[in-house]
């Protein structure tokens, strides 16, 4: 079966008011071949959305507060990949 890690960091913590904090997501796999990952993040409340790298699925806007949401492509055995969102 799959086996799947998550992990976040922030670029600086903390932030001064109207400075970008960029947020980076690291995702893996350990285990066997999985389909149909997806990886979401929340605005943290006082921020607002920037920008997603690579492009977001589906994102607030910028401005905007809400869910950010990559869909993953397949995961074989020790793969995995980066995403970040940046907030203001």
């Amino acid at each position: 079966p799959p086996k799947l890690d998550i992990s976040a960091a922030a670029s600086i913590d903390p932030v001064a008011p109207n400075q970008l904090l960029t947020y980076t997501f690291t995702y893996s796999n350990a285990g066997g071949f999985t389909t149909g990952v997806v990886v979401t993040a929340d605005t943290p409340p006082g921020t607002t959305f920037v920008s997603a790298s690579p492009s977001a699925t589906s994102d607030p806007g910028l401005g905007g507060t809400g869910t950010v949401t990559w869909n993953v492509p397949d995961l074989g055995l020790g793969t995995g990949g980066i995403v970040t969102m940046t907030v203001e």
